[in-house]
């Protein structure tokens, strides 16, 4: 049998690959069934990919934390946290950081209330901290620890030049009673004013080394009063004052000597038009803590003789002059109002003397103090000798047949 040629070989060949099935195919899916388990398939693969990725970044130094900045770190000890965080910050992952680590290595320190961590790939991250400030120092166990501005106990903060508050009582790691109201006090103190404040006495009492002492008299409107005893403080018209009363922040009052005590709740602070003024008012002030304006100490004269009776006429007060009412007679036996003087500034004492005549009354007048009105009862007899009230002569009384 003759062989065949090369030609009609490959021609067999061809002819027998287009009647035979292949041995092998992809199955061909129908309906959404085999749609779905497609799109699962690329899913899981894109999943992969990503996976695959990430930890590859995160494994590597492509994201390794290279740079750490902290901010918010105060006090003596700002150096010491900053590194202890920077430690436990370095060679983490940005992809993948452990905040617990950065919280653990400060978790000693009294004054740190918590972190903040942002990261930013591929090699930096910011740590904010939230800190307790210490602004005082209390007797604590024989020795002095700092106080934070909520009253806590700072005993890993060096105490340094902190003003002392003298008295201060604590329990269950922070200060109270009057201690409490101090260290809010200076929780507001503006940073340039605290440096110089040498103690707390009273609670509310602040001492200025070589300066005044600050009354602030209660925990209201705190920094306000800080205001006012700047603009005192830097009025050279206050030179030599020893204490700045600032009970009312919109009229604060400089003095000498010693503090004065609360008036009393009824009495009303006084118009103040300069720093200067306050000063000068401060030193005239009545001593007694309890008395309000206007009131009076009454002297008393009396008589036997007969008169007309007749209504007492008074004049009203004005502050800094010194003004004088007119007496008017009495009927026998009855006391009547005598001459009366307002004024402040000094005070003057008025006394009548009795006569014999019948009919006659003289009028009298008793002791005052500032701001207040004196009166007197009426006598028999010729007109009374004059007297002084507030610094000014009160005029002799008149008769009435």
């Amino acid at each position: 049998m003759p062989t065949p040629s090369l030609s009609g070989r490959l021609l067999d060949a061809g002819a027998a690959l287009r009647t035979s099935r292949p041995t092998w195919s992809i199955p061909r899916g129908t309906g959404p069934a085999a749609s779905r388990r497609l799109g699962l398939l690329v899913a899981i693969g894109i999943l992969g990919t990503i996976a695959i990725v990430y930890l590859a970044l995160r494994l590597t130094p492509l994201s390794t934390v290279q740079r750490v900045t902290v901010v918010g770190a105060q006090g003596p000890d700002a150096a010491k946290i900053r590194h202890e965080i920077e430690q436990a910050a370095l060679g983490q992952s940005t992809l993948g950081f452990g905040e617990g680590a950065v919280h653990r290595a400060v978790a000693g320190t009294s004054s740190i209330t918590g972190l903040t961590i942002h990261t930013n790939f591929p090699h930096a991250v910011q740590v904010e901290v939230h800190q307790r400030l210490a602004v005082a120092a209390v007797e604590d166990g024989g020795k002095r620890v700092a106080v934070a501005t909520d009253g806590k106990l700072l005993p890993d903060w060096e105490v340094g030049k902190l003003p002392l508050i003298r008295g201060g009582r604590t329990a269950d790691g922070k200060v109270v009673g009057g201690a409490l109201l101090a260290a809010t006090v200076l929780s507001k103190a503006p940073p340039e004013l605290l440096a110089h404040v040498a103690r707390v006495d009273s609670g509310t009492v602040v001492r200025i080394a070589n300066g005044p002492a600050l009354l602030f008299r209660d925990t209201e409107r705190v920094a306000a009063k800080w205001a006012a005893a700047v603009a005192v403080l830097s009025d050279r018209g206050t030179a030599g004052a020893t204490w700045i009363d600032l009970r009312v922040p919109e009229q604060p009052v400089a003095g000498k000597g010693a503090p004065p005590g609360l008036p009393s709740r009824t009495a009303k602070a006084g118009k103040i038009t300069s720093s200067t003024d306050a000063l000068a008012t401060a030193e005239d002030r009545p001593t007694d803590p309890t008395a309000s304006p206007g009131d009076a100490t009454s002297g008393d004269g009396q008589g036997t003789g007969t008169g007309t009776p007749a209504a007492a006429t008074t004049s009203p007060s004005t502050a800094g002059a010194t003004t004088a009412g007119t007496a008017a007679s009495a009927p026998t036996g009855t006391t009547g109002a005598g001459a009366q003087a307002t004024g402040t500034g000094g005070t003057g004492a008025a006394a009548g003397t009795t006569g014999t005549s019948t009919g006659a009354s003289g009028g009298a007048s008793g002791t005052t103090d500032s701001g207040a009105a004196s009166t007197g009862a009426a006598g028999t007899g010729t007109s009374g000798t004059p007297g002084t009230s507030g610094g000014a002569t009160a005029p002799t009384s008149q008769t009435t047949p």
